[in-house]
């Protein structure tokens, strides 16, 4: 097709670009390499951005970059041996792999073109002849066929078809073809497809495609999903789906292994989901899902936890045999203040010291025995006298001081509150103290200061 003969209506420009032009009076894109873009925007319904739209076009159609019979398309012998061995490459490779949409591969079907090198020859005017091929189709084909350095119209000398055969002869599959093609160059990746992404637009590939290449610089997804404005799961998702399509290979974050019974006993041992995290150097976050992953819930975790706490009680209560040398009774456990709590908690993780020695074939201590006897009632005479002489400082001090409150008779006794109330009770049982007052005012005095 001649460049003085190429319509407007056959042009690949918007409906709206071609409706301005053709009203202005112009027919032939021809006519129009003149114009300016002040005369451009003179004209009726042309905006700014279809100015741009014509602008561009005429500068390509210039410079003979979508003229058909451009000599930029045709091959000459001055090629480099780089640049043919690209085109045999690329032009081998069969249509169905190339990044297209939906409209444009169907129109490369209706015209039963199979290979890339099959496509190229074809004018612009014999795609938009197809059924449903309208401007903006064409435009996509050849805005694809830049990307790949190709152009439509290009005339292929018989060495280089001769070169395209061999390597269309020799691939093994498709799919093969476009592996070896994305080794060789891989900044073509996002044109060139396996079959399992050819369902996919381009647009969304090059987005994949982007998403991944920011996975690489940034290395989270936290960073992509900001960059992309997607949450961090969407971004996996499409790392994923992109890696099954054969667009590029996802690796996402290593999980470290750590065996369910050395969880279990981490467990049991530690009886804290924070320290066993620290044990094994994983975050609390992925010990939780580990932890989900081997089915151990919340209810099994507290039955560990409740084992160890077991455990650790009955290690305690060895080590105080060992000092003793046998087993203690309740007595002696509540006889020193350092056992005393550690008794409480035998009581209530077992119930009861009784279950608790059944569960370990603890026998009970031997009943009471004469043995005992004396012990116990020293300590009784000890606690009378003690109690006697209590009694002894509370006559004395309300026979010398007169009536006072409780507080102030157990503060100069020396005593504790409620023994004081306790003792003055007892006084005043025996009648020998009596209470005098109510409430805030009440106060004691002694009736009979003999004895």
């Amino acid at each position: 097709m001649n460049k003085a003969k190429m319509k407007i209506r056959n042009a690949p420009l918007a409906v709206r670009a071609q409706n301005a032009l053709l009203n202005s009076g112009y027919s032939t894109i021809e006519g129009c390499m003149s114009l300016q873009e002040i005369e451009l925007l003179a004209m009726p319904n042309l905006g700014k951005k279809t100015v741009e739209e014509i602008i561009q076009y005429l500068k390509q159609f210039k410079s003979n970059e979508l003229d058909p019979q451009s000599e930029r398309n045709n091959l000459t012998e001055g090629d480099s041996k780089e640049r043919l061995e690209y085109l045999a490459n690329i032009l081998s490779l069969p249509l169905s792999h190339i990044a297209l949409s939906v409209r444009a591969k169907n129109v490369i079907k209706e015209l039963k073109l199979v290979f890339l090198k099959d496509l190229v020859p074809l004018s612009e005017m014999t795609i938009l002849k197809r059924e449903n091929c309208g401007i903006k189709t064409l435009k996509e084909i050849i805005k694809q066929l830049l990307k790949l350095e190709l152009g439509l119209g290009m005339r292929l000398n018989p060495t280089l078809k001769m070169e395209i055969n061999r390597k269309i002869g020799i691939a093994k599959s498709s799919e093969s073809a476009v592996e070896r093609f994305k080794k060789q160059y891989p900044k073509k990746v996002s044109i060139v497809q396996n079959k399992k992404s050819s369902m996919f637009s381009a647009k969304k590939i090059a987005f994949w495609t982007k998403c991944y290449e920011l996975y690489n610089k940034g290395g989270t997804l936290k960073y992509v999903a900001k960059k992309v404005g997607l949450t961090r799961e969407r971004v996996r998702q499409i790392l994923v789906q992109g890696t099954k399509s054969n667009l590029f290979k996802y690796n996402p974050r290593d999980y470290k292994y750590v065996p369910k019974q050395q969880l279990i006993n981490d467990i049991i041992r530690l009886r804290s989901l924070s320290k066993v995290a620290i044990d094994n150097k994983i975050s609390t976050t992925y010990l939780k899902r580990l932890l989900l992953s081997y089915g151990i819930n919340r209810k099994k975790i507290d039955k560990l936890m409740f084992v160890g706490q077991k455990r650790k009680i009955i290690d305690r209560y060895s080590k105080i045999a060992d000092e003793l040398g046998h087993y203690p009774t309740s007595t002696e456990l509540q006889a020193r203040p350092e056992w005393r709590a550690f008794e409480g908690k035998i009581r209530r993780t077992w119930k009861s010291i009784h279950d608790f020695r059944n569960e370990l074939n603890i026998p009970s201590p031997p009943p009471f025995v004469e043995a005992v006897r004396p012990w116990l009632e020293h300590r009784m005479r000890l606690a009378l006298i003690k109690r006697m002489q209590d009694l002894d400082i509370i006559r004395e001090i309300l026979t010398a001081s007169g009536p006072l409150q409780a507080k102030q008779i157990a503060m100069q006794c020396k005593l504790n509150s409620m023994r004081a109330f306790k003792l003055t009770q007892l006084l005043i049982a025996t009648g020998e103290v009596i209470k005098e007052g109510a409430g805030s005012s009440t106060r004691y005095n002694i009736i009979n200061s003999g004895r």
